[in-house]
C-alpha cells in the first residue's frame, strides 16, 4: 500500500537550492545514473505531457515539481531570496538555509526521500511518488506499460469523511480507508465475523494493510452519501441498481479499461448475469456480478413416502410436476397438504422463456397480450386450480416458499426456496431459527426435507430461471478505483468463488470443483442433495448490440397479473394480461409526461 501524508494545515513542499556559485548543471554527482525514459504520466485520468520528459534516476521517476503539483490542484511559487520552491505554502513558513543541500519539507517538517531532488538542465526535478503522496494522492506504477498513474480527489481529501443521518454521525472514514456500501443483508447483517468471512478475508489476502469499512444500507443510503459528499468506492447491490440508483446520482463508471488491463475474462462469468449487466449499462460495464440467487425446489419426503410417489428428479418438466402436484395435494389428518407452491411474481419475471414485456419498436410500451405470455401464465395457473391447492393471496407464498412441494400448515418455510442466504457458524438463521413474521414461534426445519431443481419446459430441458444476484459497482467518485477493481477481481477468482461456495454462496463462476465445494462448511446442508444447486444453465437473452442504445427506461409491474387480476379479481388469463398491459402503459406515459414537465420548469 502506498503511504498518504495528509494534514489539515496547508501543505508545504520546499526545495531549498544551493547558493554556491556553481552552475545548476553540477548540482548532482557525476555518477548519478540518469536515464531518459519513455515513461507515461497520467494524473486524475488525464495524460500529462510535460515540457521535460520524466527521468529515471536510481530506479526512481523524476519530474519537474510544477508538473506534479499543479495537476493535483496545488500552487507553485519560487522564492528567489530563500531559493525555495513553495507548493501550497507561503515563504514566511520557510526556515533560512542551513547548508547547500537540496531539502524537502512537508508541512514544515523535513522528509528525506530515498533519492534526493535533483537539478537537471536548470529544472528542479523531484521524485514523483514523494511529491504526489505528500499532496494526498495515490500513485501506481505499471512496469509493463511504463506508466505512472496519480489519483487525488480534492473534495475527498479536503474535508473530514463523515456521513451524518438526521444530525447523527453514522460512519467516519479515514482519508485512505476504502468504503464499501451494500444493500445486502447477507453481506452485513449476521455479524462482523460473517461479513469478514464473506468479503473481508479476501480483501486482506490481496491488500494486507488496506483499511476498509463496510456500511450497511440501513445505516447510510444514497441520499446520505450525496448529502455528505462521501460516496462508496465499491457498492454491492443488484444489477438493477444501475438505473435506479447509480445513474440517478451520477455514480456510474465504466470499468471496461480495468477489465482489459487486468485481463479479466468475463466469459467465465454466468451468462445470464452478464447479459443483465450489459443491458443495464447499455453496453458499458458498470458492475461485475459476484454471486447469484437461483431458485430450487424444496419438497417434503415424508409425504412422498406416505403417497408412495417417487421424489422429484432433476430436469422434471412442468407437465410432470403438475401430475405430481395433483397426487401430492391431499388431506393428512387435520392438515391440508398443498402439492405445489411457486411464487407467480418470480415465475413471470424470471421464467425460462426470457419473455420481454416491452414492444420491439418502442422500449417504453408494454405488450403482454401475446400467445407467448398466455402460454406461460396458463402453464403455472393450472397448478392453482388443483382442488386443495388453491392460493388466495400472494402472501401465502411468502410463508410457504417460492418453489416447494407438499407444504403443510405446521411447517413454515419462510423463503427457504432460494439458496442465497449465508449461513454463519452458530447463526443458521434460515434453517434452524425461522421465525414467523409476527415474531412468534421459532420453527426448526425438519430433516425430512430435501431439494431438487425447479421444473423446466419441454423445449428447454436444461434451462432454469434467469438469474439475479449481487454485483459490485465502482463509483465514479471513488479515488481508489484501481484498488477497488482489484478487490472485485479477487472475489471472482476460482479460489474466492470456491471459498464462498463452501460457505453457502452460489457465485457467478461455475466449475466442477466449485460446485463440489458448495455448502461443505455448513453442517445443516449435509443431508441435502446439493448437486441440485449447480444443475442446468440459467436462461438468458443474448445481447444484441443494436438494442443496447434503446433499452427500456421504466420497469413493468408484472406482479399485477396474478396478485391483483387473477388471485383477487378472478379474471381470465387474457383479461389479466390486457388489464396489466393497459394499467402499466398509462402509468409509464404519466411518468414520462411528469419527467418532461419537470425538465421544462
Amino acid at each position: 500500500m502506498f503511504r498518504y501524508f495528509l494534514c489539515k494545515k496547508t501543505l508545504i513542499l520546499v526545495l531549498i537550492i544551493s547558493l554556491i556559485a556553481s552552475p545548476f548543471s553540477y548540482a548532482f554527482a557525476a555518477d548519478t545514473p540518469v536515464v531518459s525514459s519513455d515513461v507515461k504520466l497520467i494524473i486524475n485520468g488525464e495524460t500529462i505531457n510535460p515540457d521535460v520528459s520524466p527521468q529515471i534516476i536510481n530506479d526512481r521517476v523524476f519530474l519537474p515539481v510544477r508538473w506534479v503539483a499543479e495537476p493535483l490542484g496545488a500552487t507553485v511559487e519560487w522564492d528567489d531570496k530563500k531559493r525555495a520552491v513553495l507548493v501550497d505554502s507561503s515563504s514566511n513558513q520557510i526556515d533560512e538555509l542551513i547548508d547547500n543541500t537540496i531539502r524537502l519539507f512537508v508541512a514544515g517538517k523535513q522528509i528525506e526521500p530515498d533519492v534526493k531532488p535533483q537539478i537537471i538542465n536548470s529544472r528542479v526535478m523531484v521524485p514523483i511518488r514523494w511529491v504526489a503522496e505528500a499532496l494526498g494522492a495515490e500513485v501506481a506504477w505499471d512496469g509493463k506499460s511504463r506508466t505512472v498513474t496519480i489519483t487525488k480527489d480534492k473534495e475527498r481529501y479536503g474535508f473530514e469523511r463523515v456521513i451524518k443521518k438526521e444530525g447523527k454521525v453514522v460512519a467516519t472514514f479515514e482519508p485512505d480507508e476504502l468504503y464499501i456500501a451494500t444493500s445486502s443483508n447477507r453481506i452485513y447483517q449476521y455479524s462482523p465475523a460473517g461479513t469478514d468471512k464473506l468479503i473481508g478475508k479476501y480483501i486482506r489476502e490481496l491488500f494486507p494493510d488496506l483499511k476498509f469499512k463496510i456500511i450497511d444500507w440501513d445505516y447510510a443510503r444514497q441520499d446520505d452519501w450525496v448529502a455528505n459528499g462521501v460516496y462508496p468506492d465499491i457498492y454491492i447491490a443488484t444489477t438493477g441498481s444501475t438505473s435506479s440508483l447509480m445513474n440517478t446520482y451520477g455514480m456510474t463508471y465504466d470499468i471496461t479499461p480495468f477489465i482489459e488491463k487486468y485481463n479479466l475474462d468475463t466469459d467465465r462469468l454466468n451468462k445470464s448475469a452478464m447479459s443483465a449487466t450489459l443491458r443495464a449499462g447499455r453496453g458499458a460495464i458498470y458492475s461485475l456480478p459476484i454471486e447469484i440467487n437461483d431458485y430450487i425446489l424444496y419438497y417434503n419426503k415424508k409425504y412422498f413416502d406416505i403417497r408412495d410417489e417417487p421424489y422429484p428428479h432433476f430436469g422434471m418438466t412442468y407437465d410432470e410436476a403438475y401430475e405430481k402436484a395433483k397426487i401430492m395435494t391431499f388431506q393428512s389428518g387435520f392438515s391440508q397438504i398443498k402439492g405445489w407452491a411457486q411464487h407467480p411474481d418470480v415465475y413471470l419475471g424470471s421464467n425460462q422463456r426470457c419473455l420481454s414485456p416491452y414492444s420491439k419498436t418502442d422500449p417504453n410500451k408494454v405488450v403482454l397480450l401475446t400467445d407467448e405470455y398466455i402460454d406461460v401464465v396458463n402453464n403455472l395457473r393450472r397448478f392453482y386450480t388443483i382442488p386443495g391447492n388453491i392460493w388466495n393471496t400472494v402472501d401465502d407464498f411468502s410463508k410457504f416458499g417460492v418453489v416447494s412441494m407438499c407444504v403443510d400448515s405446521l411447517e413454515k418455510l419462510h423463503y427457504l426456496a432460494t439458496v442465497k442466504e449465508y449461513l454463519e457458524e452458530d447463526d443458521y438463521q434460515w434453517w434452524t431459527t425461522n421465525k414467523d413474521y409476527n415474531g412468534g414461534t421459532v420453527f426448526s426445519v425438519p430433516s425430512n426435507w430435501d431439494i431438487s431443481t425447479i421444473p423446466v419446459f419441454d423445449d428447454t430441458p436444461n434451462t432454469i430461471y434467469t438469474t439475479g444476484g449481487l454485483a459490485c459497482f465502482i463509483s465514479k467518485q471513488s479515488q481508489m478505483k484501481e484498488t477497488a477493481f482489484q478487490i472485485v477481481a479477487k472475489l471472482l477468482t476460482d479460489e474466492a468463488q470456491k471459498g464462498r461456495a463452501a460457505d453457502g454462496i452460489k457465485g457467478t463462476v461455475k466449475t466442477d470443483e466449485i460446485a463440489a465445494a458448495f455448502g461443505s462448511n455448513v453442517p445443516e446442508y449435509k443431508n441435502l442433495n446439493l448437486s441440485a444447486v449447480y444443475w442446468g444453465e440459467n436462461a438468458y437473452r443474448p445481447v444484441d448490440p443494436a438494442e443496447l442504445s434503446n433499452q427500456p427506461q421504466y420497469s413493468v409491474n408484472l406482479w399485477l397479473v396474478f396478485r391483483k387480476y387473477i388471485f383477487q379479481y378472478g379474471m381470465s388469463t387474457e383479461n389479466a394480461l390486457k388489464r396489466t398491459e393497459d394499467e402499466e402503459n398509462e402509468r409509464i406515459q404519466n411518468e414520462i409526461k411528469a419527467s418532461q414537465e419537470s425538465l421544462n420548469e
